[in-house]
């Protein structure tokens, strides 16, 4: 055989299913993004073109999402599982309009930002906004800091507290006689502390004695929760904001310590963390007697008058007062 003799080298023809496969793999690596430069470094056992018809042919069966950046830069998401499942039969501007709302995650977004985003017209947006409703893909949420504001997220999302208000609200109203309530169960609870460390008074040296009347905050929501005065579950967080209006109101102590040696056997490769402490404190000064008499606070004191139908002679608050 001649030297110059060329061997004609048989190509194996390329499985798509196997690039597509490899594609989700290296997306999937990539939470955030991934541009096409980067999949092509990734994927260099096939060509470009190759992976380019994989690219394509995964946007087509909504497995993946091709978003723009500010630099005009493509790059590509994995679409989520949930999404996928739901979109088929639905156009190009319900993609969009879904991708728009998916991207804002928890926190919904308003439909004044998805028209803009999106570029559709207030009346089409309105008709695909309904329609992504009726398939239970997305859904419509109040927020208590612009009720009329109309936003939107995904169906199955937890809408964020900024949202909702956490447990104070109810209904998208801030619930006072509930946060007075477990307000005052708060106070009650470390007043009972300090009460229940007076017999021991005597045994302790004071600054032993000091400490003892000290409770953590996850040490109140245990009494708290095990007393089930709330209906509904209160979190750290929850109780640790109500103690703070307790701290600036006066009647509460706070200090900050450090966990480190609550435990002596533990490691010492074991960063401490840091407690907060509670406990309830006497006012520094008595409230006066003027604020202690109903007249002190009546919402009709400008009506009594003696002789008058509101009179002190017949105050139904003097009466309750008095017979406290």
């Amino acid at each position: 055989m001649s030297a110059a003799a060329t061997l004609n080298v048989k190509k194996e023809p390329v499985d798509l299913m196997d690039i597509q496969d490899q594609l989700l793999k290296v997306v999937e690596s990539h939470p955030n993004s991934i541009t096409t430069q980067e999949i092509f470094d990734k994927l260099t056992s096939f060509s470009s073109q190759n992976v380019i018809d994989g690219l394509n042919a995964l946007l087509k069966k909504n497995k993946l999402q091709v978003r723009k950046k500010a630099n005009d830069e493509l790059v590509y998401v994995l679409n989520t599982t949930s999404v996928v499942n739901n979109l088929k039969g639905a156009d190009s501007e319900e993609k969009l309009v879904l991708q728009i709302i998916e991207e804002a995650g928890n926190k919904g977004i308003w439909n004044k930002i998805v028209h803009e985003k999106s570029k559709i017209t207030i009346k089409q947006l309105d008709k695909i906004l309904k329609n992504l409703e009726a398939k239970k893909l997305i859904k419509r949420v109040s927020s208590v800091a612009a009720a009329r504001k109309k936003i939107y997220m995904l169906y199955d999302l937890v809408p964020d507290i900024s949202l909702t208000g956490g447990s104070w609200y109810s209904e998208q109203r801030f619930d006072s006689e509930y946060v007075d309530l477990i307000n005052a169960c708060c106070l009650r609870i470390l007043q009972q502390k300090v009460e229940s460390c007076e017999a021991s008074k005597n045994l302790l040296d004071p600054m032993a004695y000091h400490n003892s009347t000290f409770m953590s905050s996850s040490e109140i929501l245990k009494v708290l929760t095990e007393s089930n005065v709330s209906k509904i579950t209160l979190s750290l967080n929850d109780i640790e904001t109500l103690l703070e209006t307790l701290v600036f109101d006066g009647k509460v102590q706070k200090r900050v310590v450090s966990s480190s040696g609550a435990n002596s056997s533990s490691s010492s490769s074991q960063q401490p963390q840091q407690v907060t402490l509670y406990r309830t404190i006497p006012p520094i000064i008595q409230p006066t007697g003027l604020m202690r008499v109903p007249c002190g606070h009546c919402p009709v004191m400008n009506d009594c008058e003696v002789g008058g139908v509101i009179s002190p002679e017949t105050c139904v608050y003097m009466d309750e007062w008095l017979n406290f």
